[in-house]
């Protein structure tokens, strides 16, 4: 199952006309938990039911409206293949689940409005970015995410450094020699030691080579903005950094030869150069908050970004994680009401700025609740 996108987080954010039951739970892939795993999903869907009866559905009717989710608790197949976390989604509509890469807090939400604060988390891995694996006998070239890897087919790119500089360069005195078995189509493959920096002219055969590589690369991603992680050695690497003018490829990369690398392999590695990165994002809005403080450009008063959010103004969000305001929102007098215990009905108001503020395009970050400038619930910075 693909991994939840930011747009299918919207659609969710956007759908009202309740009730609507929100449930979330922390799974378990293996061991003595995965047998726990669908007895709390029982006792979630208990309290979900009890919730419905509150609000006035018939029981019968609150019974209905979970009966797929009930038939979960008893498909031993369902529970067997779990990931980190589960979200499952009821409305009269009927059900949908989501298989979570991430932890999630334990909890079910019945309101008019869906529950997706606990999704941020997976807009991290919503990040789309290129991976390019450079060899001298080998060029493939990725479109990635934290989940998922696809092949680009790169045209008018020559396969290996043979090919772009003909059939007398293994004929020369350079830092190659002939590979133990035989490439493509026959061909024996010259393989470059790594050792050292490569001479002048040997450097300007690989550079040859590698401007035909960033020619198609370019070509085959066009104007997509994404980032690239280089995987390859490195004295490859610098000197396609040399001779390329993308500045998305990024300064760090996947160290040594990428040609053995499956590409789940390639993934892994270059996520663990992307996630640093993307998670470095939050701190750097912070820090603009931090600025605009006292401007009236930003603030982590829950009231005041509850009517910017509503009105469209919200340009960056900031949510504390495991953290709730339970109350009711007043959309046409900007009032709002936090009940010190949750009551049948409540929204989190937290998660109401959340979902006003992803439909209108804003940056939305889901952190600690010491990461949250101001040490508050919310914090935002305004359009306007």
């Amino acid at each position: 199952m693909p991994p939840l996108k930011r747009k299918q987080i919207e659609e969710l954010a956007t759908q009202t006309n309740g009730p609507r039951v929100s449930i979330y739970l922390p799974t378990h892939r293996t061991g003595h938990e995965t047998t726990q795993d669908p007895i709390r999903f029982k006792n979630l869907l208990n309290q979900a039911e009890a919730n419905l009866v509150a609000l006035g559905v018939r029981g019968a009717s609150a019974r209905e409206l979970l009966k797929p989710a009930w038939e979960l608790v008893d498909d031993g197949g369902f529970w067997l293949h779990q990931a980190e976390g589960l979200a499952v989604f009821i409305s009269s509509a009927g059900m949908e689940y989501h298989k979570l890469p991430v932890r999630v807090e334990e909890m079910e939400v019945v309101a008019s409005h869906y529950h997706v604060k606990p999704l941020l988390e997976l807009l991290i891995g919503d990040a789309r970015f290129f991976i390019l694996a450079i060899s001298l006998n080998r060029i493939r070239l990725f479109s990635a995410s934290r989940e998922a890897i696809r092949q680009i087919e790169l045209e008018k790119v020559p396969e290996e450094l043979r090919d772009a500089v003909g059939h007398d360069w293994e004929q020369r005195s350079l830092q190659f020699h002939t590979g133990a078995g035989p490439g493509k189509g026959g061909k024996r493959q010259a393989v470059f030691h790594g050792q050292g920096s490569p001479r002048d002219d040997e450097k300007e055969e690989i550079s040859k080579f590698l401007r035909l590589v960033d020619d198609g690369v370019t070509r085959a991603i066009e104007n997509n903005k994404s980032p690239i992680v280089l995987a390859g050695v490195g004295n490859i690497t610098a000197i396609y950094r040399s001779v390329t003018n993308n500045k998305r490829v990024l300064d760090q990369g996947v160290e040594g030869s990428p040609d053995h690398l499956s590409p789940e392999e390639l993934l892994a590695k270059s996520w663990e150069v992307m996630e640093p990165l993307l998670r470095a994002e939050p701190e750097a809005a912070a820090a603009r908050y931090g600025a605009l403080a006292g401007t009236g450009r930003a603030s982590n008063d829950l009231s005041e970004v509850l009517r910017a959010a509503c009105e469209g103004r919200v340009e960056t969000l900031f949510a504390a994680l495991r953290t709730h305001r339970w109350g009711s929102y007043d959309e046409k007098t900007w009032q709002a009401l936090v009940h010190p215990e949750r009551q049948p009905g409540d929204r989190d108001l937290i998660d109401l700025a959340v979902a006003r503020s992803l439909v209108t395009g804003a940056s939305v970050y889901a952190v600690e609740p010491n990461g949250v400038p101001g040490k508050g619930p919310v914090a935002a910075i305004f359009r306007y």
